[in-house]
C-alpha cells in the first residue's frame, strides 16, 4: 500500500528562501500521521521577529487539528480515494499547498513510498528528515480545543450544544451574543469555555468578556451555572498572559481545567446528566 509524505519547512529568511525542516507529514489510506520538532521550533524562535514566530507556532498547531479532524471523519478509510480529493490531505491539496509560500511555512511536494504507513514508519522517517534527537509521537492529542472536540464530538453531543452562538432569546438577560464552546443543563446550566492564552491581550479580553455576559446573564435569572474555564500556562515570558493564567486558575467563578485533561468535562456530564441546553430535532 503506496503512501505520501511531505516535509514541512519553517522559512527563516523568505528573500533567500532559506528554511529549516521542522514538520513531517505521512499520508496514507484512512490515516494521517504529523508531528513537528519541538527542538527546532525551540531554535527558529531566536531566528525570526516574535509575530513570525507566534504565526509559525499556531500555523502548526492548526495542523495538528485538522490532522486530528480528519483521522477522526466517519468516512476517513476513503482518505486518498478519487471521492475525496477536497480532503485537507490529498495529494491534490498538499501540491498546491507546496505551492504556495505564505512566508511562515512551506510543504514540499507529496512524495510516494511504497511502505505501509505505521506509528513505527512514521517514527523512523521524522527521525530520518526531521530529528532524530526527538522522541515521537505521531498526534498530539488535545493541543486545542478543536483536537478535543474533534476526537469526542458522539459523546459530547449527547450532553452539550457545540459551537453554538446564543442570544436573549435563548438565554434571557444576555448583554450581546456569546458564541460558546459547551453549553447544557441538569438542575442547572453548565457550560465550558477555551481561552487560548497564546493570543494578543485584547483578543483573550474578549474572550473573558463573553464569559462573563454568560455568568451574568444566568445570575440575572437567578441561576447558579457550573462554568469550567480550559485553557494552559502560557509562556512565562509573556507577562501579560501569564498573570491572566495565574488569576483564572484562582479565580472561584469558574472551574480551571487544564487543555490536558479535557476529559473531566466529559466525566462531569456523564456524572450529572447533562443534557444540551437547547434540543434541536436534528439531533433528537
Amino acid at each position: 500500500m503506496a503512501a505520501y509524505y511531505s516535509i514541512i519547512s519553517a522559512q527563516i529568511r523568505p528573500e533567500i528562501q532559506e528554511k529549516v525542516s521542522i514538520g513531517f507529514l505521512l499520508i496514507g489510506e484512512g490515516k494521517v500521521f504529523f508531528n513537528f520538532s519541538k527542538n527546532k521550533l525551540s531554535a527558529v524562535k531566536g531566528l525570526i521577529p516574535d509575530s513570525s514566530f507566534k504565526l509559525l507556532r499556531d500555523s502548526l498547531r492548526n495542523i495538528e487539528s485538522t490532522v486530528l479532524i480528519e483521522n477522526t471523519k466517519e468516512q476517513s478509510q476513503l482518505l486518498i480515494t478519487e471521492s475525496l480529493k477536497k480532503n485537507s490531505f490529498s495529494i491534490e491539496h498538499i501540491n498546491y499547498l507546496s505551492r504556495y509560500n505564505n512566508n511562515i511555512l512551506s510543504l514540499s511536494g507529496p512524495k510516494k513510498i511504497d511502505l505501509l504507513p505505521t506509528e513505527e514508519i512514521f517514527f523512523k522517517l521524522f527521525k530520518k528528515f526531521i530529528d532524530d534527537s526527538e522522541t515521537v509521537t505521531p498526534e498530539i492529542k488535545y493541543n486545542n480545543i478543536e483536537s478535543f472536540k474533534a476526537e469526542n464530538k458522539v459523546q459530547l453531543r449527547k450532553h452539550f450544544n457545540i459551537d453554538r452562538e446564543f442570544t436573549v432569546n435563548e438565554i434571557p438577560n444576555l448583554i450581546a451574543p456569546v458564541r460558546v464552546d459547551l453549553l447544557g443543563r441538569n438542575e442547572i446550566p453548565v457550560y465550558v469555555q477555551a481561552v487560548d492564552l497564546d493570543r494578543i491581550v485584547y483578543h483573550i479580553e474578549n474572550d473573558l468578556a463573553q464569559l462573563a455576559f454568560l455568568k451574568l446573564a444566568f445570575e440575572e435569572l437567578n441561576q447558579n451555572a457550573k462554568g469550567f474555564v480550559l485553557t494552559r500556562e502560557p509562556d512565562k515570558k509573556e507577562q501579560k498572559q501569564h498573570d491572566i493564567w495565574k488569576q483564572l486558575r484562582s479565580n472561584k467563578q469558574f472551574e480551571y481545567i487544564d487543555l490536558s485533561e479535557p476529559e473531566k468535562v466529559l466525566q462531569y456530564a456523564e456524572a450529572h446528566n447533562v443534557i444540551p441546553l437547547i434540543i434541536d430535532p436534528g439531533e433528537l
